[in-house]
């Protein structure tokens, strides 16, 4: 394991989070429960880019009828968004937020892991109602990105 990758493991040890190591791809994977449901979590460490990637996906595939809401609604979050965005798959309708931070010389800082981690998750967990509103009911992606964004 990388020395990225093993002070990423002393931060989620810290927090008494459960992961499992991916050593083959250098990387970190984990489940979690926010406040407004549960994410799939992947840190993967690209040592060539000298890049430390965080993404929280959400288990549930957008059906292909609500497939053009939820573009939209992923769009509308994006726009202004200072760290991360969301990432939207048409072909299999997967969404996940992605927040990244540059490690020169294979060097970060357990504060960087950690904004890199929360940024994410405090992101995701602020859209996730609303993007399964989107998915999974009628609910209209503007209004929706509006009642949100209302109360930052």
């Amino acid at each position: 394991m990388s020395q990225i990758i093993e002070i990423s493991r002393e931060y989620l040890d810290s927090l008494q989070w459960k992961y499992q190591d991916e050593e083959l791809h250098n990387a970190i994977r984990f489940g979690i429960e926010l406040e407004n449901g549960k994410v799939e979590c992947l840190l993967i460490e690209k040592v060539e880019q000298e890049l430390l990637q965080f993404f929280s996906l959400i288990p549930l595939n957008a059906p292909q009828d609500r497939i053009e809401a939820v573009a939209e609604y992923v769009s509308r979050a994006n726009f202004g968004l200072s760290f991360g965005c969301f990432e939207f798959d048409y072909d299999e309708g997967e969404i996940r937020y992605r927040t990244s931070i540059l490690t020169p010389k294979g060097i970060a800082s357990e504060n960087q892991i950690s904004s890199l981690i929360h940024v994410n998750l405090n992101t995701m967990d602020r859209y996730l109602y609303g993007i399964m509103k989107v998915m999974f009911g009628d609910a209209d992606p503007k209004r929706s990105i509006e009642e949100i964004e209302a109360t930052l």
